[in-house]
């Protein structure tokens, strides 16, 4: 179920930095974590899980994502995590990303599988943010 997987962000990006998240909301990085696996995971259609999308969010993140999909009804999931991740995510210089990407190593005891997917996530961010052209993918 991906409305189970994708809990409510609220006001990221709105508090200090300092200010611990309030109980009950996960961290932008963690919401955008899961929403990226649910897309990969998602057997339905793209409208459908744009509409789980929005339905996770709260305050001025759900009026973004409202507004965007008046404006922009053709955009597909990976189009509003795109839009989240550019207002609220965490903005880190290109040669930083690039470098974490390139020495990510597998932790200890961590799955194959949840270390390919964080290795694929990293990767969509990167492109996401055109660090990496995405006919240069294959090749990383």
């Amino acid at each position: 179920r991906c409305g189970a997987q994708l809990g409510p962000i609220g006001p990221i990006g709105l508090r200090p930095a300092l200010e611990p998240t309030p109980s009950g909301e996960e961290t932008f990085e963690v919401w955008r974590d899961s929403a990226l696996t649910a897309v990969d995971d998602w057997p339905g259609s793209g409208p459908a899980l744009c509409c789980k999308i929005q339905e996770s969010l709260r305050g001025p993140t759900l009026d973004l994502i409202k507004l965007h999909r008046e404006v922009c009804p053709q955009d597909g999931p990976e189009k509003l995590i795109e839009l989240l991740e550019d207002t609220y995510g965490p903005v880190e210089d290109e040669i930083e990303m690039l470098y974490k990407f390139q020495s990510c190593m597998q932790k200890d005891n961590e799955s194959l599988s949840k270390y390919l997917k964080r290795l694929q996530q990293m990767l969509k961010l990167l492109v996401c943010r055109s660090i990496i052209a995405t006919d240069r993918v294959d090749s990383m």
